[in-house]
């Protein structure tokens, strides 16, 4: 009786490590108030000499920011880490990445920082869309209305679960519009104006 045996070689490649190591820092961003707040993770048995924070207006170009000192992580369990950015680039997606110990980077995250106005909210307009942001403190859908500013009401957005409203503004006159946001109730909880280039 014949044996036949199999062998199988996986090969790992320096690239294939590093896109393991990218997956292990759990790296993630959210804007609380006027900062960004990252915080991360590093896997049991992952460690380094130390840690740069870093930030980007695009994907390829990156400044320090910040910086942890010392040796990072723990052979015995995962370890989480937190770095509060003070300073984001305002309305406007800022990239994250973290470079351990100068060698392994993480994935490169996005986060949109929303600079609110004294009135509390803020406005994004580009040729042909808007975005209006707000507070939003409830778990109530929200609606809002558009009105030009002679009051006709030009609008409707209804069931509004998240912070913005986006619309296409292409049939919009040059000029200030005036927005109100209630809740299911009909209580205004925002009120502002926009004005279209």
């Amino acid at each position: 009786m014949k044996m036949l045996y199999f062998v199988i070689v996986i090969i790992l490649c320096p690239q294939s490590f590093a896109q393991a190591q990218e997956n292990s820092f759990h790296l993630i961003g959210n804007q609380q108030e006027g900062e960004i707040y990252l915080s991360w993770r590093l896997d049991k048995g992952y460690t380094c000499a130390g840690t740069d924070i870093e930030r980007g207006f695009d994907t390829t170009h990156f400044e320090r920011i910040g910086r942890i000192f010392g040796i990072c992580g723990s052979s015995d369990f995962d370890q989480p880490y937190s770095f509060t950015d003070i300073s984001p680039i305002p309305n406007s997606i800022n990239y994250y990445r973290l470079v351990l110990g100068n060698r392994d980077y993480s994935a490169i995250i996005p986060v949109y920082f929303v600079a609110f106005n004294n009135f509390g909210y803020a406005v994004d307009n580009t040729a042909s869309s808007t975005t209006i942001y707000f507070l939003k403190n409830s778990i109530d859908h929200l609606k809002m209305m558009l009105f030009d500013f002679n009051g006709r009401l030009l609008n409707e957005f209804s069931n509004i679960i998240d912070n913005k409203v986006e619309f296409e503004n292409n049939n919009l006159h040059h000029g200030f519009y005036v927005f109100i946001i209630t809740d299911e109730r009909g209580n205004k909880l925002q009120r502002g104006k926009i004005f279209i280039d």
